[in-house]
């Protein structure tokens, strides 16, 4: 048995290992002696501290104890054939044991988290012994599946593959009955600071025995926690603004960068907001990766093209997919993701190549009909469709289509059985997508190391073949693999001793800084809730008979304090962690913004004195920087503060010297205060007279568009002025949308009246023809919603349609007048002061009325309710115009006057040709009395667009 040598974490222990490894070289400053660390970041650290006190270091190797059984073991293992297992060999080892005989996994064998969690049971059971296993199978007869299981990839995998626990094995036998010039590079061995080793680590440091001295580094769980501060920020990210802020004050007082270490639990949002702060501040920083391989932009873009036909291409998806990378198109160029998320979405593409190239057509076919009906015009009357924007919405939709083409066809994968294959053809899409190696040169190192590791990954999936044993490899086993390869780190931040430490807790392990910062301090975080494998009993990893990792050694005797205690190793891995330095300063959070619930602090933190205890009550107080222990992170954090502390010690904002330098920040206090002021600014809408001239109020308009500003001044402006609308999805239609009902039964209407106008009678079959012709028309570009709510909206307007032709009872003259638009002139109001006001628009019908001596009547159809007509109706006498919010009939009336001159008023009618609308009709005859309140809504309307 080795040596156990004990001294307190920290300077103790450090000082304990600087004599051991005087003493084991016995006067011989070049005898070999190797320290055996936590981790690299850990044996690195110690190198450098040791190497710096006289005598120093001479032929000292500092590895961890992974690495030193490669080097014992990893010999003889391969003389004997055996491979290193990966996970993706272990996996796939346990689906192929999955698919032989399932077991109580039979309904979800096939499931990934399945797959996961078997693996994971793997793991934990690799150390058991036989003897072990059987009592463990005696629990359940889920255990007993999941040991049955275990033991047959097992069996699988033993004769060419090893594990970890293989190679402490291996390296033990060498160490036992390999010659004695094998370790003679080694020389002494001395354990630094382990943790609780596992049966095969121990069983190398018996074989071991005196050539080995272990130097356990002491933490007293018992004692009060050591904290020289404790930080209480109102959430996460504050929390790490603190922590940097402490950081860079230290920095301020002398302590280098390399000194210092911002240490986390490792999960939650720590590990991504300290590396965009650091980042933010341009704070060097070294560590752990933060990001894994499927989150670079190659794993991005890989898993992302790969999933795309279980999805079944959906628009959403491809569309994400396109706007995560830098994916090329045919011609090499990066793609326009977001114009041809315009197009599709204009297009009503939902799902499915067959829909993408249909309708994409379909889009393109009427782009050239709009070009065509332009003629030599820039754009159209309204303004809103130009000669160059249909031009480039037609030439996006033709590429997208191209694009989408060859892209359906690279990504099937028909054909290919082997995993070699299949690597090879998803190497071929990356190189296709996002170019080859050579193009990456502008791309930030991180993720051009990350291609180079997922072609890495891709190679070690080729392999896998040697396992496969012939079997087919399906698809989704493919990209399930990969999935599992890639979620590995992509390798590490920084170079150790350059900036920062950033890492998990775990990672400072036997380190030395200066000053420590640790986050997450609070319940469900430090610690961690228990969290069991749900195959497992808690105690499966500890059950009696465990190989404790000899050969043929007796079988380890069941040990009640080595049992799986989540809280304890937190506390240890805590108290290792803050022995690392002499100064501590620990963080939590006091809300958690995801959930949006109040935290708690760890109840390590109860036996800090108070008076060590300081809270930072919001971002402003934190901003503020007040506190000695915080110096602002950036130049704007620095400025924030400096605005922070003058406004708190009374100064007015605005005659702070930033506002001078900063336009924006002086803007924003302008707004701030306009807000709030009895004053209309331009800040709560007054936009100023310009406006009038970017509304078009000069030219001709519609009569909606001034309906918009009478309902809604502020609609107008993000509408008519700014053009800003919220673009809808076709996705996300659930059913037939009111505006689109309104364009499918007004043109229904529209085609099968200018039937009766070219002398056709009445007839019910051809109004239900042209209807059908229409459905069909609108269920190609994807507006009519699910099937089901559309099967219903068609029957619904087919008896709307059939109640239209009972009670249509007028004689058409026109459908569809226009006026102001396509060359014919457009209708002007001359109101009292002298100005004109012009319109355009287009009449649904005229039709004379045969029970009213042929009087005019001018019809605009409503497919919607009556709610939004009630207050005309009940006042059509009083207000015919309904405060500008229903413009349109005295409008069409004088369109239609102008077009077919009559002694009589003309009638204008809101006709609801709708089930909800009761097929009423709301109007009026349109006289003197009407146009006179037409035009004193209209000067109030034009007024107010023109003074902004």
């Amino acid at each position: 048995m080795p040596e156990v040598l004990t001294a307190d974490a920290g300077p103790p222990a450090v000082h304990l290992l600087q004599q051991v490894i005087a003493s084991r070289k016995a006067g011989d400053p070049l005898a070999p002696v190797t320290v055996v660390v936590p981790s690299n970041y850990a044996g690195l650290s110690l190198r450098r501290k040791l190497a710096a006190v006289p005598p120093g270091l001479a032929n000292v190797g500092f590895l961890a104890l992974a690495r030193l059984a490669e080097l014992l073991g990893a010999p003889s293992l391969a003389q004997a054939g055996r491979r290193p297992l990966s996970p993706a060999v272990l996996a796939h080892a346990m689906r192929g044991a999955l698919a032989a005989d399932p077991g109580v996994f039979k309904e979800v064998a096939a499931h990934p988290a399945t797959e996961r969690a078997l693996v994971r049971a793997y793991t934990d059971l690799r150390a058991l012994g036989p003897p072990a296993l059987e009592a463990l199978s005696r629990r359940s007869e889920r255990v007993a599946d999941v040991v049955r299981l275990v033991l047959a990839v097992r069996a699988r995998l033993a004769p060419n593959w090893y594990d970890a626990h293989d190679l402490l094995q291996a390296a033990a036998r060498a160490v036992r009955t390999g010659p004695a010039a094998a370790l003679a590079d080694v020389g002494h061995v001395v354990v630094y600071g382990p943790r609780r080793p596992s049966p095969a680590e121990a069983g190398l440091l018996d074989a071991l025995g005196d050539r080995a001295t272990v130097v356990e580094a002491r933490v007293d769980r018992a004692a009060p926690l050591a904290a020289d501060e404790v930080v209480g920020a109102p959430d996460p990210d504050q929390e790490v603004r603190a922590a940097l802020r402490g950081v860079m004050a230290r920095l301020e007082r002398g302590v280098p960068l390399h000194r210092m270490a911002v240490l986390h639990p490792g999960t939650g949002p720590y590990p991504l907001l300290v590396s965009q702060h650091l980042a933010a501040a341009g704070i060097p920083a070294n560590g752990p990766a933060v990001r894994r391989l499927r989150d670079l932009v190659a794993g991005v873009a890989l898993l992302g093209l790969l999933r795309l036909p279980e999805g079944g291409w959906h628009r959403e998806d491809v569309i994400a997919w396109l706007s995560a990378a830098p994916v090329l198109d045919q011609a090499g160029r990066v793609v326009p993701a977001s114009g041809w998320d315009d197009v599709s979405r204009l297009a009503g593409v939902i799902e499915g190549i067959d829909q993408w190239q249909d309708r994409l057509s379909r889009f393109e076919s009427a782009m050239a009909e709009e070009l065509a009906a332009l003629g030599e015009a820039e754009e159209d009357e309204s303004g809103h469709r130009s000669r160059s924007r249909l031009e480039r919405n037609r030439e996006r939709a033709e590429g997208l289509r191209r694009f989408m083409g060859e892209l359906g066809a690279a990504a099937d994968p028909a054909g290919r059985t082997t995993w070699a294959a299949y690597a090879s053809w998803a190497a071929g899409l990356l190189d296709r997508y996002l170019g080859g190696e050579a193009r990456h040169g502008g791309w930030p190192e991180a993720e051009q190391e990350g291609w180079r590791s997922v072609r890495g990954a891709l190679d070690a999936l080729a392999g896998l073949d040697a396992v496969a044993r012939g079997e087919p490899v399906e698809p989704a086993t493919f990209l399930r693999a990969l999935d599992q390869q890639l979620d590995a780190a992509a390798g590490r931040l920084g170079t150790f001793g350059d900036g920062v430490f950033v890492g998990p807790l775990t990672a400072a392990r036997g380190t030395d800084f200066a000053t420590v910062f640790v986050l997450g301090l609070a319940e469900g975080t430090l610690p961690a809730p228990d969290r069991h494998d749900a195959l497992l009993p808690a105690d499966a990893a500890t059950t009696e008979g465990s190989d404790a990792g000899h050969d043929n050694g007796p079988e380890a005797e069941h040990d009640p304090v080595a049992e799986h205690d989540p809280v304890a190793e937190d506390q240890e891995d805590l108290l290792a962690a803050l022995a690392a330095a002499p100064e501590r300063v620990l963080l939590w959070p006091r809300l958690d913004p995801r959930r949006g619930r109040e935290r708690l602090p760890s109840r390590w933190l109860a036996d800090v004195p108070a008076d060590r205890h300081r809270t930072i009550e919001s971002f402003a107080a934190g901003a503020a920087a007040a506190h000695p222990a915080d110096t602002p992170l950036s130049l704007a954090d620095y400025d924030l503060a400096s605005l922070a502390r003058w406004s708190n010690a009374g100064g007015r904002a605005a005659d702070h010297f930033l506002v001078g330098e900063l336009p924006r920040l002086a803007t924003g206090l302008e707004a701030a205060a306009a807000r709030t002021s009895p004053r209309l600014t331009r800040f709560d809408g007054l936009v100023g007279a310009d406006a009038s001239a970017a509304a078009g109020l000069g030219a001709v308009m519609s009569p909606t568009s001034l309906e918009v500003y009478a309902a809604c001044p502020m609609r107008y402006l993000l509408r008519q002025v700014l053009r800003i609308a919220a673009p809808d999805k076709p996705e996300e239609i659930l059913r037939l949308r009111p505006i689109d009902k309104g364009t499918l039964v007004h043109g229904v209407l529209e085609r099968y009246v200018r039937t009766l106008l070219d002398g056709q009678p009445r007839d019910l079959g051809r109004l239900l023809a042209i209807a059908h012709q229409a459905f069909a028309e609108i269920e190609s570009r994807g507006l009519t919603g699910k099937p089901l709510y559309w099967r219903y909206e068609r029957e619904l307007l087919l008896r709307e349609l059939r109640r239209f032709h009972d009670e249509d009872r007028l004689s058409p003259i026109a459908a569809e007048l226009a006026f102001g638009m396509d060359g014919e002139a457009p209708v002007t109001v001359a109101l009292d002061d002298g100005r004109a006001l012009r319109f355009r628009g287009s009449a649904d019908r005229v039709d004379t009325d045969p029970a009213a001596h042929d009087a005019l009547v001018v019809t605009d159809y409503k497919t919607g309710g009556l709610t939004d007509y009630e207050d005309l109706r009940r006042n059509a006498e009083v207000d015919p115009v309904d405060r500008g919010r229903k413009l349109q009939l005295p409008l069409y009336a004088l369109a239609a006057a102008d077009r077919h001159p009559t002694d009589q008023p003309v009638r204008a009618r809101y006709w609801f040709t709708s089930e909800r609308g009761r097929f009423e009709s709301i109007g009026y005859p349109v006289d003197e009395r009407v146009l006179a309140r037409l035009r004193e809504v209209l000067a109030v309307v034009a007024d107010g667009i023109a003074n902004g």
